[in-house]
């Protein structure tokens, strides 16, 4: 078999198998864990064939305390593949988290505390996400613990603020906290049922002389921040885009992040939600002032902070707007497969041959290049190269049998 059959092999074996994927856990992991870890993965990666490798610590009977090597807990488990290609890479120091389970640069929650009804503001929303790593991280290892520290130099730092200012903001905030609550909202009967509350926090400290805040999650808030499976649909997103938004801001960017996995990338809100939602039940009353003050303005903060673009439009009953249909296009998926245009060696040798005939395609080929052979040869050499992608793939969308959206498919899955 020669490396081009085999890599046309390996290909179809990933398609028809999964990947293989790879991760460390900090602790030897029951079967009921394990089983449930497994599952995660493959719905988070959505590649339900995916093979599954878990790697545990050996349990150690020593009578003394063994402390972790840090880089090596922090070190992501990678693929072959994702493993072959850092190799070649000029910045082999630099940290990977993308395959990490519950990496602390992410941000996730569960959907029905996303679509929740909150009157959060700004900065305790801020404090609220930033807890979202610290409390998966403290739970994994202790599951009954619901009180977590936040340093002032930890929020001025995350969000780019003065650090002397932020002793008094948390101090506020260990008050304010406590006296907010949110409650669930029901999409299918598109209204508030059977009505269910929580509060943020079950006790709020600020310890003065220390610079930090000591917040008790309720149960209900601790779940909503470390429970994620197909029972308890989540959303994550990485820390860094939140920094820079508003508080509509950080509501449009959530909302929209949570519609990512939908294949139309639309979904429609009633205006009454969306109204409950940002705040605005008793303000902007027309829906043009709405729109412009909150809704374009939140769009703005996301699309010049983050990699997602977002448009609108309206569904009307009579005359009155009572839904907006947001359209959602994640770019950082964009940018992505420009980094990896390339065409596979299946493809190459499918599609080589019936190219070599088209005048357009041989027309600038060396006069030194005559035979059929010859021209094939030369083809598939241009298609094996990234700079040749854009003008290959504009030649291959003339045939009828390039599906040119199943090529993009197995191109990000093979990157991936």
């Amino acid at each position: 078999m020669t490396p081009e059959e085999m890599q046309g092999f390996q290909d179809k074996l990933r398609q028809d198998f999964g990947h293989t994927i790879r991760v460390r856990v900090e602790k030897p992991l029951t079967p009921e864990e394990r089983e449930a870890l497994i599952n995660h993965i493959r719905y988070t990666r959505n590649d339900f064939n995916a093979s599954i490798e878990i790697i545990e610590p050996i349990p150690i009977d020593f009578d003394f305390e063994v402390l972790p090597f840090e880089e090596e807990i922090q070190k992501p488990i990678q693929s072959p593949q994702n493993a072959s290609s850092d190799a070649s890479s000029t910045t082999s120091d630099k940290k990977d988290d993308s395959n990490w389970v519950y990496g602390p640069n992410w941000i996730v929650l569960q959907n029905r505390l996303l679509n929740a009804i909150t009157d959060l503001t700004h900065n305790e929303r801020r404090l609220i996400m930033l807890l979202s790593p610290k409390v998966r991280a403290a739970v994994d290892k202790n599951a009954n613990q619901r009180t977590f520290m936040l340093t002032a130099s930890e929020f001025a730092k995350e969000y780019g603020l003065e650090k002397d200012g932020t002793y008094q903001l948390l101090s506020e905030l260990s008050d304010s906290l406590l006296q907010k609550a949110f409650w669930f909202y029901d999409f299918k009967a598109d209204e508030v049922v059977n009505r269910k509350g929580s509060s943020w926090v079950a006790e709020c400290e600020y310890l003065k002389g220390q610079g930090r805040i000591a917040v008790t999650l309720t149960d209900t808030v601790t779940e909503m921040l470390t429970v994620f499976d197909k029972s308890n649909t989540f959303t994550k997103y990485e820390r860094r885009y939140i920094v820079e938004l508003g508080s509509y801001g950080i509501l449009m960017f959530e909302l929209v992040s949570s519609c990512l996995h939908l294949q139309s990338g639309k979904k429609a809100y009633s205006v009454a939600y969306l109204r409950q939602k940002f705040n605005c039940t008793d303000k902007y009353e027309k829906i043009t002032d709405f729109k412009t003050k909150v809704l374009d303005k939140a769009i703005a903060e996301v699309e010049k902070h983050t990699p997602l673009k977002v448009s609108y439009t309206e569904n009307k009953i009579g005359r009155e707007i009572s839904e907006i249909v947001f359209c959602i296009r994640d770019t950082s998926s964009t940018s992505l497969e420009d980094n990896v245009k390339v065409f596979s060696p299946a493809e190459i040798k499918k599609y080589g041959w019936k190219l070599k005939d088209k005048h357009e395609v041989v027309s600038n080929f060396p006069q030194s290049i005559k035979t059929p052979v010859e021209t094939q040869k030369e083809i598939e050499a241009r298609m094996a190269k990234p700079e040749y992608y854009a003008e290959y793939v504009r030649y291959l969308k003339k045939l009828t049998d390039f599906d040119e959206k199943l090529h993009i498919k197995n191109m990000l899955k093979r990157a991936n």
